[in-house]
């Protein structure tokens, strides 16, 4: 108990002293209770075995914060873009810190233009169970429809590159866009289910 509460303290700390730095735990705390380890705000748990695992883990984070540094140079030295291109889906929001890297655009007040918004076609087809998740919110969506819909219902979007391989894709994509209806919060929540 006093062991806890001193990695507790030392986690704390961490991130209070440095909000940038990323805080990782492994070894036998992280295995004892890793959900509350992700609320006190590690970043990355990992426990005693599979440490090759944690650490390639480790270094995907750093590059992650390292791209949202990135930007975040380029747009102090460049004030004057109008608008900035980003690799963003629902998978890649957390996968590759795409969120970080809007939330910097989106407190600049810079207009971004999505691209790879279905992930090349990835986000398509989820699989059987997921994909009966998100027909039974909306049987007329396409599931590749969500994924336009989750990067179009974000604010500050000023286009969505909504890549195609043939007419039939086409066609859906431009019935989603046609009469548009963003993701709502139940909506959200079936994505999430879905995932």
């Amino acid at each position: 108990a006093v062991a806890d509460r001193k990695n507790r303290t030392v986690i704390r700390r961490c991130r209070r002293e440095n909000p940038e730095a990323i805080v990782a735990v492994c070894g036998c705390y992280s295995q004892h209770d890793p959900e509350a380890l992700w609320k006190l705000g590690a970043d990355l748990v990992g426990g005693s075995g599979k440490r090759e695992e944690f650490v390639l883990s480790l270094v995907a984070a750093a590059q992650d914060k390292q791209q949202r540094q990135v930007l975040d140079a380029a747009l102090t030295a460049h004030p004057e873009m109008e608008f900035v291109q980003l690799q963003l889906n629902y998978l890649d929001w957390e996968m590759q810190d795409a969120a970080g890297q809007y939330k910097v655009l989106e407190e600049r007040g810079i207009p971004v233009i999505i691209m790879e918004p279905v992930r090349g076609g990835v986000l398509a087809d989820l699989g059987e169970e997921a994909n009966a998740v998100l027909k039974a919110a909306h049987p007329d969506w396409s599931i590749a429809s969500w994924a336009l819909r989750y990067a179009a219902s974000l604010p500050g979007v000023m286009t969505v590159l909504s890549g195609m391989s043939n007419d039939e894709q086409l066609a859906d994509n431009l019935n989603t866009f046609d009469v548009f209806e963003p993701l709502t919060d139940a909506d959200r929540a079936a994505l999430e289910q879905a995932l």
